[in-house]
């Protein structure tokens, strides 16, 4: 096998150097050195390479990247109950326009009567001549019917009214007329209310929601204080009548 191999090689250099002798020359060193390196090798011990196939190492199990949890959106509809508090403050009306603060529980409250006696009379003009000054009253044509009217101790008018198309509703109306350098006092009678001051008529008006249906108000113009309590009526509807009506006629004929 080896003579083959030698006797082959030295037949490719002279072809070789037919053609060019300063390449054959460079080839048949090339070959000669070629031949030297394969001198006592056998065709068995030529193999074919083995191909290695590359695997990327995969990361140890602790070595995990670890995923990103995931956001638990909780669907849970939580009921949060205030609690109330220990006692309602009540601001009663002043003469300065500060408010005076009571703690006083807001649980059935009811407008009082002043102290007694109490007279009724049968006609506006006998209850305003027993009083000395006429009292502040609504017009028919706001569909008010007035029922009854007093005179407390002599010095505060009491008018009761129904509305015309709605007996259910009730009103009362008081005025009083203050003496001279006297202080202004709440004379609605209604205590255990949170008042809220209105100064949208440009009066201030305290007014107050005992309840859904039940709403008071009070306040004052020159020397006359006033004060509006009514039953089965909204506050809105109060308010309207109270700064509309009732406070605008005080700002006309009660300077």
């Amino acid at each position: 096998m080896t003579f083959q191999k030698n006797f082959l090689l030295a037949m490719a250099l002279a072809s070789l150097q037919i053609v060019n002798p300063v390449q054959a020359a460079q080839i048949d060193r090339d070959i000669a050195i070629l031949a030297a390196e394969q001198e006592g090798v056998e065709d068995s011990e030529f193999e074919e390479p083995a191909v290695e196939v590359y695997q990327p190492e995969q990361p140890a199990e602790s070595e995990q990247p670890e995923k990103p949890a995931e956001e638990v959106i909780s669907t849970e509809v939580v009921e949060v109950t205030l609690q109330p508090e220990q006692s309602e403050q009540t601001e009663q009306p002043s003469e300065n326009g500060q408010t005076a603060v009571e703690n006083q529980p807001a649980e059935n409250v009811q407008p009082v009567g002043m102290q007694n006696p109490m007279i009724e009379y049968a006609t506006f003009d006998e209850l305003a001549n027993a009083l000395n000054f006429t009292p502040l009253y609504i017009p028919k044509k706001s569909g008010y019917i007035i029922t009854k009217m007093f005179a407390i101790s002599g010095t505060t008018a009491d008018i009761r009214y129904n509305r015309r198309w709605e007996p259910n509703v009730e009103l009362q109306i008081r005025t009083y007329k203050r003496l001279a350098e006297e202080e202004v006092k709440d004379i609605s009678g209604v205590y255990g209310v949170r008042w809220r001051i209105d100064t949208t008529s440009g009066t201030t008006v305290y007014i107050a929601k005992i309840d859904e249906h039940n709403q008071v108000a009070a306040w004052s113009s020159g020397i006359y204080t006033f004060s509006a309590y009514v039953k089965n009526l909204s506050f809105a509807a109060f308010h309207s009548l109270v700064i509309d009506e009732l406070v605008d006629l005080t700002q006309h004929y009660y300077r």
